[in-house]
């Protein structure tokens, strides 16, 4: 055996991969020797865990040099094969422990350390035991005695310019706990909890920061980078240069807090962005939002408008988004695998890309490991189903527990979450910061919203309006019944937003809405509550939840003083759609009734934030159906946690975390115009060109719930994962669930 190979793509030996490694172990323990300290105030159990995981790492792919593994390479690599034993492949992590000596191990670090480097190296791959039957150890014992003790010499003529090769031993007895969990083996009994705690969190880092080192070697990028500047000093140059400002009382606060915990209540347009990233400081930190165009946004604020480039962005469709805005391929995928990599020291993402954790899917050391030094951030956790605000607090009480720190920052809190964190023991340091300049009037009206057509009309001549509706259904009907109307010859200019536009045709009507367009009405649904940043005149919504009515009302009169007592915000309560299905229905009814006292009167920040407040407290919440999905939810999460073994897969975890119910489709009138640029796109194979293709195709598709089409779609041939919807398209209109076309497909 002339090379021990890990890697076919590209090309990589078994020290060259484990020296990146170890390279990264050295990154890791430069830059954040404070945040483990506090883990291991020992400072003898400090030096452990940093060898531990140092040999985990040396140690963690000896396995590789099985002839088995290595002719597989090889056979890749048109390279004559190596002779070996017939029979089944054994996993390189179950074999690559035998390759330590046990005895030393434990004489040196004790058994506990030795039970954690065990199972970070048996688990860096997450496969079961039972696949290999019920007699794996035995079966690797007689494997190593007959085929792998013969390669010792080598890998010790390989790995002598390493002190720790010291530890290089046959010991093929080091598998006998094969098939365990590492919690039934690593803690005992007798054992008081506390110690159980510490020793299980010691494993989860080591095995996560495992996980992290090998990841960022095999994508050949650094584990961690670091900015000669904090991102908080670009902030201040930004308010104070830029913007020609002051820090604010929030962003005042912020930094007064940056070694704490905290929640933030602040109205909108009090500057929450400024404050957090005033508050990361110079640590690690995840920037988390609700919505993808809110992430594009924010990305693009701090890399373009405060000059921090040492930024990275994580979502389902963040390479896309890197790509359109550069069109440098390189530069893009750069970007994209230190962001995937969370190479960073700031990154802004969606919570499926790291709340996975909580419910201990296979691998999720990984991000409990990398959360237990960094900072987390959570924006506007209210917009969040009670599923995934149960999820995010099980998370943020973990991180809190493991060493991190977390700030949720929003201008409306559920009682309820903060009843949660003080169930648990969480610190944290807490302050209100509320608008009371006038903004909105509210009208409550006792109507359907399509009965107040004429006012609407009336109000736009001078004026810019907008509507929300609950549903891209009722949105269209408004719409239709709008664009009917003439009054005085005059048809009403009114324009339509909602998720049933092509990509493409929404990307030209975001920017359009933008405008705030005064003789011009603009209809939408809650897409426009968070993710654009609109100032309208006339607000005409139907009731929604009071989380969400809020949101919409910071659409208008956003960032101006309203100054006359005649309403502004009209809230329509009779027959309001997707009540029970996209809003709660206690909820909604609890909104009313807080809401009726406001009739015709002003409503400010503070009263928004307290009547969301007292609605999601446990109090009022109490028989409702909101609060037994919260506490389901928390109960599933505890369950999970409380047991040994992963019992879901980190695919499964993101499906909850986001709408996994939607598909991506082209319109078949649009597919059908557009079938030479998709014809192209399927023989093309230069990697650039295509992706510029994929882009253009890309403004073609849409995101629709697979029930609301049911049978009318079938696969594109020429695209994986994109189907033809068979329903009519109007530019105008979007796609038109009414209006099929052709005969019915069967489901796919």
């Amino acid at each position: 055996m002339d090379k021990i190979y890990a890697k076919s793509k590209p090309v990589e030996t078994l020290r060259e991969h484990t020296e990146k490694l170890l390279e990264n172990a050295r990154i890791l323990k430069e830059l954040y020797p404070d945040k483990f300290q506090n883990k291991f105030p020992d400072p003898e159990e400090a030096k452990e865990f940093w060898d531990i995981l140092e040999l985990a790492a040396l140690y963690h792919d000896f396995g590789k040099i099985d002839p088995k593994f290595q002719n597989k390479i090889r056979k890749i690599l048109k390279e004559r094969p190596i002779p070996e034993i017939p029979g089944q492949e054994i996993p390189h992590n179950f074999l690559s422990p035998v390759f330590i000596d046990r005895k030393k191990i434990i004489e040196k670090y004790g058994k506990e350390n030795w039970k954690i480097l065990l199972f970070s190296i048996i688990k860096h791959h997450e496969r079961e035991t039972n696949l290999l039957g019920d007699n794996i150890a035995l079966e690797i014992e007689e494997y190593t005695n007959k085929e792998l003790s013969k390669y010792l010499g080598k890998l010790k003529e390989e790995f002598k310019w390493h002190p720790r090769i010291e530890y290089l031993k046959i010991c093929p007895e080091n598998v006998v706990h094969l098939g365990r969990e590492p919690e039934e083996v690593i803690v005992e009994k007798e054992q008081d909890e506390n110690r159980k705690k510490h020793l299980i969190m010691k494993y989860v880092l080591t095995k996560g920061l495992l996980h992290r080192l090998d990841h960022s070697a095999s994508a050949h990028v650094p584990v961690e980078t670091k900015s000669d500047v904090p991102v908080s000093k670009n902030v201040e140059i930004y308010i104070t240069d830029k913007l020609k400002g002051e820090l604010r009382e929030p962003q005042k606060f912020a930094l007064k807090n940056r070694e704490n915990n905290v929640i933030m209540v602040a109205s909108t347009g009090f500057g929450k962005t400024e404050a957090a990233l005033l508050w990361a400081d110079k640590d690690k930190t995840f920037f988390t939002l609700p919505i993808r165009t809110s992430i594009n946004s924010i990305y693009k604020r701090i890399t373009e408008n405060m000059d921090y480039k040492e930024c990275g962005i994580l979502h389902s469709t963040s390479f896309e988004y890197l790509y359109s805005e550069t069109e440098d391929l390189q530069a893009s995928e750069y970007t994209y695998r230190f962001s995937r990599m969370f190479s960073y020291p700031l990154t802004v993402c969606t919570i499926d890309q790291l709340f996975t954790f909580p419910f201990k899917h296979s691998g999720y050391e990984k991000y409990l490991a990398t959360l237990s030094y960094s900072k987390v951030i959570i924006d506007e956790i209210q917009s969040y189903s009670p599923e995934i605000a149960a999820a995010l607090l099980s998370g943020i009480t973990q991180i809190a527990e493991y060493g991190g720190k977390f700030m949720i920052m929003t201008a409306t809190l559920p009682a309820l979450y903060i009843e949660y964190l003080k169930e648990k023991h969480i610190d944290y340091s807490f302050q209100e910061f509320y608008d009371l300049q006038k903004r909105h009037v509210i009208s409550i009206e006792d109507k359907d919203i399509t009965e107040d057509i004429n006012r609407i009309i009336e109000l736009s001549k001078e004026n810019s309006v907008l509507i929300i509706t609950n549903t891209v259904k009722k949105s269209q009907e408004l719409y239709e019944k709008i664009k009917a109307e003439k009054i005085k010859d005059r048809t009403p200019n009114v324009e339509l937003l909602n998720s049933l536009f092509t990509f493409g045709d929404r990307a030209i009507k975001e920017k359009e809405i933008m405008k705030n367009q005064k003789g011009k009405i603009w209809i939408s649904t809650q897409i426009v509550e968070a993710s654009l940043d609109i100032d309208y005149d006339y607000l005409f919504t139907e009731l929604s939840t009071a989380d969400s009515l809020f949101q919409r009302m910071g659409r208008c009169y956003r960032k101006r003083e309203y100054k006359s007592d005649k309403p502004n915000v009209f809230v329509y309560t009779k027959n309001p759609s997707g009540i029970g299905h996209i809003y709660d229905e206690d909820i909604h009814e609890l909104t009313l009734k807080y809401l009726k006292e406001f009739d015709k009167k002003e409503i400010n920040g503070e009263r928004k934030a307290c009547i969301v407040s007292e609605i999601y407290s446990e109090k009022t919440l109490k028989d409702t159906k909101y609060l037994e999905k919260f506490r389901k939810a928390i109960n599933f999460i505890n369950d999970l946690n409380s047991v040994s073994g992963s019992q879901v897969t980190k695919g499964d975890v993101q499906n909850i975390l986001r709408d996994a119910s939607n598909i991506t489709v082209i319109p078949q009138e649009i597919y059908e115009q557009n079938i030479e640029l998709l014809e192209k796109y399927a023989q093309e194979t230069d990697r650039e060109e295509k992706l510029k293709l994929y882009m253009k195709i890309k403004e073609l598709m849409l995101d629709v719930p697979a029930y609301k089409i049911k049978n009318r779609f079938e696969k594109i041939p020429q695209i994986e994962g994109v189907y033809k919807a068979c329903f009519k398209y109007d530019k105008e209109f979007g796609l038109d669930l009414k209006n099929e076309l052709g005969e019915p497909y069967e489901f796919i």
